[in-house]
């Protein structure tokens, strides 16, 4: 117990003290805020004081919009098949999915509906299968813009800017926080 009475010990008790809650308080505190800001993606973020609604409700939108139109596309025999695996993909990342993942797939859906929005505005709809492909086409437009100007984005830049710089950058890292990430 002679050990624990020099003062070398008590000084390298004490900086692993320091050391120890300095990393568990950047793991607590900006974990929090992170995890915070990519609630942001799911929940909607407040931007130059307005309420933006989240990119994850209007994946649902966009989703909704493009089984309305699977639906509409096989009463023509038109192939649906990409869409409709796209739309599976998206639905089952968005409970799981990091948000860099959605935005690849988002992508991927958006890739797979213009096709089958050409040939949907190319076929010989019924009046009523023409409105709803107006209405669901509309949805999705209306969807992407508001994903365009969600704030999201711009909340984890200013996050990556007032917030992650030395030494909190090197910290996280260190102690393995979940940085948010854009959707993009």
């Amino acid at each position: 117990m002679n050990l624990l009475k020099k003062p070398f010990v008590a000084v390298l008790l004490s900086a692993l003290i320091i050391c120890t809650s300095t990393l568990l308080s950047v793991d607590v505190k900006l974990g929090k805020e992170c995890q915070n800001i990519t609630d942001g993606f799911y929940d909607g973020v407040v931007y130059e004081n307005y309420q933006h609604k989240s990119i994850a409700s209007q994946i649902k939108n966009i989703c909704g919009a493009a089984d309305g139109m699977v639906t509409i596309a096989n009463n023509y025999d038109i192939d649906t098949d990409p869409v409709s695996a796209a739309t599976a993909e998206m639905k089952s990342a968005l409970s799981f999915g990091s948000v860099s993942y959605i935005y690849g797939l988002y992508e991927e859906l958006l890739s797979a509906l213009k096709p089958l929005e050409e040939q949907l505005s190319l076929a010989a709809l019924s009046d009523r299968d023409r409105d709803g492909y107006a209405q669901y086409s509309s949805t999705i437009s209306g969807a992407q813009s508001v994903i365009e100007n969600s704030g999201y984005n711009e909340s984890v830049r200013a996050f990556y800017r007032d917030e992650l710089h030395f030494p909190a950058d090197f910290l996280a890292e260190l102690v393995g926080v979940d940085l948010p990430e854009l959707f993009a």
